[in-house]
């Protein structure tokens, strides 16, 4: 859940398919949708005004949530810029990348030796895909 400052410019109340009511509102950031009952008032209440609140999102269904009222605030604050995420200096970065990737490869092979009968030993699997990581780096060098 983030941290966001909007104003509330509209509202409207929905039904949902199961039949559950929530409330849909209209943000300067877009529509938003509020299920707990005692939020929903709270936030009408406070139409037309600048919040803090907490928001879910779910990019793969296109879902924002408020789930949180912090507090009113007097006008919108910009949102602060979060500090860029610092790469590992040296060789760390790529080694975690790596590591990363073989970890990876490893569930795709472990996964695929199920449907056979005779299993490598997982060493082997290790070896396997440390042995394929290697070559897509060698490819993209």
């Amino acid at each position: 859940m983030e941290k966001v400052n909007l104003k509330i410019e509209d509202f409207e109340d929905k039904k949902a398919q199961s039949g559950k009511r929530y409330t849909r509102f209209k943000t300067d950031q877009g529509w938003m949708s509020v299920f707990e009952k005692d939020l929903i008032e709270k936030l009408k209440d406070l139409e037309g005004q600048y919040v803090s609140v907490g928001v879910a999102v779910d990019k793969e269904k296109g879902f924002k949530n408020i789930r949180a009222l912090y507090g009113v605030t007097e006008e919108k604050i910009e949102e602060q810029t979060k500090e860029p995420v610092k790469k590992p200096q040296g060789s760390f970065g790529q080694v975690t990348m790596y590591t990363s990737y073989c970890k990876d490869v490893y569930i795709a092979l472990e996964e695929g030796q199920q449907n056979i009968e005779i299993k490598q030993a997982s060493t082997n699997l290790m070896k396997e895909a440390i042995k394929l990581v290697k070559q897509a780096r060698e490819a993209f060098e």
